[in-house]
């Protein structure tokens, strides 16, 4: 009897349809897509429905009250489904368009808090503020809370770290920090090995510039596993002092990006990010290494592969080869990062760092 779709084994029907639709992530617009994709599925058939609904609940992503009090009022054995969550103040059809001020102030300070509470199995947790409310969008985390999430995400936010009689440090594994966020004494008091005893991944991709967060996390150096920057802010003075000692403490599991190589003058950086290819007449640039004695790899997005964009001057037939000579007449290794759009450190780096590790 030939195999069609009803036939199938249900597990390769799920595998199938995982592999069909965006990955899951904690990236709002890439959950978005997925929520888009699965959505259709769980109407084909009623077989469809019991494999595409658990993957629906898997991964929650709110951005309307509605949305949080369905989730956390739902049965128990519904709520234990649920892996990781996604609160965002942005349209779901209009993402650059924000939600009402009065949502979006509910949605942080009391649906988020509320929604991990409810949630007895989430493990990851990202909020999505509006650039516009960074001074009013006030995320609070609760130090005693018993929810067991280990990696949490924040975007254009305030944090505000409340703590009780009862104290119990975070067990946050990942952390992540984006957009501008408005940085308040809860941030110090955040970054400190008492709070955070278990974290190994550090993500500074944020935007602001009233405190240098760096300088905030000097502490949590020794513990880290990998530490990526994206972006770095602050006083200039301080940003070099905070910089070096970075490269410094954690020269060996810091992947910073090619502008904070060029911007800031990094020259002890070992790994980058080339998050921002540049051209010239129609080849990948690879002058930013020559400044970097220490270069060992380079983290280039999959789309490079696919040359310099339509408009942009023709040059050779292959329009990497120069960059890998150059490259490799440098022994520095050149990786490959599928997954670029990342809320945590880039999975590649880890993954090139344990690999590493394991060759020593």
């Amino acid at each position: 009897m030939p195999a069609s779709l009803e036939t199938l084994p249900t597990e390769l029907l799920r595998l199938i349809i995982e592999l069909a639709v965006p990955p899951e992530s904690l990236v709002f617009i890439t959950a978005k897509c997925r929520h888009d994709a699965l959505v259709p599925l769980s109407h084909v058939s009623k077989r469809f429905c019991s494999v595409v609904r658990p993957l629906l609940r898997r991964v929650l992503v709110v951005n309307a009250i509605v949305d949080s009090k369905l989730a956390r009022n739902a049965p128990k054995e519904l709520r234990e489904q649920a892996s990781a969550v996604v609160f965002c103040t942005h349209e779901w059809q209009k993402p650059d368009v924000s939600l009402p001020w009065n949502v979006r102030a509910i949605l942080a300070e009391k649906e988020l808090p509320a929604a991990l509470a409810a949630l007895p199995l989430v493990r990851y947790a990202a909020f999505f503020g509006a650039l516009q409310d960074i001074n009013k969008t006030v995320v609070p985390l609760l130090l005693s809370s018993e929810s067991p999430f280990n990696s949490l995400y924040l975007r254009n936010c305030t944090l505000q770290v409340n703590a009780t009689p009862t104290f119990r440090p975070f067990q946050l594994v990942h952390l992540a920090f984006g957009g501008h966020l408005l940085f308040t004494k809860a941030y110090q008091r955040l970054f400190s090995p008492a709070t955070l005893p278990a974290l190994r991944y550090l993500l500074l991709a944020n935007l602001s510039s009233d405190v240098n967060i760096l300088a905030c996390c000097t502490s949590l150096f020794d513990q880290l596993i990998a530490l990526q920057l994206v972006y770095t802010t602050g006083p200039a003075k301080g940003i070099a002092a905070s910089l070096l000692q970075a490269f410094t403490s954690c020269g060996d599991k810091l992947l910073a990006s090619k502008y904070i190589v060029y911007e800031k003058s990094a020259v002890n950086a070992r790994f980058v990010l080339y998050d921002s290819p540049r051209w010239i007449n129609g080849s990948l640039d690879a002058s930013f290494a020559n400044s970097l004695p220490a270069l060992q790899a380079v983290f280039i997005p999959l789309t490079v592969k696919e040359g310099p964009p339509s408009w942009h001057t023709k040059g050779p037939d292959d329009p990497l080869e120069e960059f890998f000579e150059a490259m490799a007449r440098r022994h520095v290794e050149i990786v490959w990062a599928d997954e670029f759009e990342s809320s945590f450190v880039l999975p590649e780096f880890v993954r090139y760092l344990k690999a590493k590790q394991q060759h020593a």
